[in-house]
């Protein structure tokens, strides 16, 4: 234990300030309540290193997997959202392997060839998963995000997954994300650095 508390640990820089850290996270929320429109604001932000919600963000190159859209969609998106401001850090792809069977090394392939990489999305988590993951157990569960966080862990970066929850008649927020799968509701044991729940239902009303 003396030796534990003796060693000195380099903390971790945040992407932007008191919102987004180095490690894995999982932003969930129901569907159609615009977490697409979120994950494109921080993938802009972090890419140019301007400030969101005047919050310090630190620029590098960002990788946005918007594995539910296509190209002319992103475009429209990004166009409404900041106009013709561009950025040559932020990269994107509407298509993926899957977890297990190449995914895997193309995020290794893109790190090794963007050496400032500091953010990538994954939108949804569900398009990535391995053949055979519509095995929603928590041992399934478990080892996805386990091999997802020593990703991130391993490169220092920050990998953002969004996920769609499930049971509308559920009012509970967090109870939405626990029922969607077997895993991501048990914080203390989940190999997910943080849950971050869509509670915006109030703001579609």
């Amino acid at each position: 234990m003396n030796e534990l508390f003796d060693t000195q640990y380099r903390s971790k820089q945040p992407l932007i300030d008191g919102l987004l850290y180095p490690g894995t996270y999982i932003f969930a929320g129901s569907p159609k309540l615009g977490k697409s429109f979120l994950m494109a604001q921080l993938a802009y932000r972090v890419s140019t290193g301007t400030p969101l919600w005047n919050y310090t963000t630190r620029k590098g190159t960002v990788l946005y997997l918007a594995l539910e859209d296509d190209y002319r969609r992103l475009q429209e998106r990004l166009y409404r959202m900041f106009g013709t401001e561009s950025t040559d850090n932020l990269y994107f792809s509407v298509s993926a392997s899957q977890l297990g069977n190449g995914l895997d090394e193309q995020l290794a392939r893109f790190v090794a060839e963007h050496k400032d990489t500091k953010l990538i999305i994954i939108d949804t988590l569900q398009k990535v998963r391995e053949v055979g993951g519509d095995n929603y157990s928590y041992a399934n569960d478990y080892q996805i995000m386990a091999r997802l966080k020593s990703f991130a862990d391993a490169h220092g970066l920050c990998l953002l997954l969004v996920h769609h929850v499930r049971f509308a008649n559920i009012t509970c927020h967090i109870d939405k994300c626990r029922h969607s799968t077997s895993c991501y509701y048990k914080k203390a044991e989940c190999s997910c650095r943080t849950i971050v729940c869509g509670a915006w239902d109030s703001l579609s009303e």
